[in-house]
């Protein structure tokens, strides 16, 4: 194997990685969101080392995760408006969790703050298309129309099979006679 078929090859590896890597930075800060507000909910604070600790991870696993989603677009010539949008996401999250981290180990609190909620909200909008993404590749360019008419039709096929003898009926009002 030569040098360029190596790189290739890791390449390729890296991108491969990106749907497995992307979780890890997802978890830490909604893990790191829950506990600063259940923190702020009790009156004590999360303790600095441990936060700085946290941090430190959501932004290794951050830029890795963009990494390899960027070498996974590059290689796989993955390309679209989805893509773009997922990708700029991707980036402004990335961003957001530097720009918290450094923050906070210059002792902004504010600023740490509003970065961590940005990158917070800003992890629905990129889950949600990178998942619009995978279901895509899974099920062709319609997946999301063919998903919802596909879960429509099974709920009707399942309430059309209860009949009335299945339904939950009232007890009715037992009346004494005198």
């Amino acid at each position: 194997m030569s040098l360029g078929e190596f790189v290739a090859a890791l390449f390729e590896t890296t991108g491969r990685l990106h749907p497995m890597v992307l979780h890890l930075p997802i978890g830490m800060v909604a893990g790191l969101v829950v506990l600063e507000v259940v923190g702020l909910v009790r009156g004590v604070p999360m303790h600095r080392d441990l936060r700085s600790a946290l941090l430190a991870v959501v932004v290794a696993a951050s830029v890795l995760a963009a990494g390899s989603g960027l070498v996974l677009r590059a290689h796989e010539g993955h390309a679209g408006a989805l893509v773009d949008r997922h990708q700029w996401l991707g980036l402004g999250f990335t961003a957001c969790v530097l720009i918290a981290a450094f923050l906070h180990r210059r002792g902004r609190p504010l600023g740490y703050g509003v970065m961590r909620a940005a990158s917070a909200v800003l992890l629905v909008p990129t889950g949600h298309l990178g998942g619009g993404l995978i279901l895509a590749a899974l099920l062709g360019p319609h997946a999301g129309a063919q998903v919802r008419l596909h879960m429509v039709a099974r709920f009707r096929l399942q309430r059309r099979d209860i009949g009335p003898q299945h339904r939950r009926q009232r007890p009715r009002a037992r009346v004494q006679r005198l």
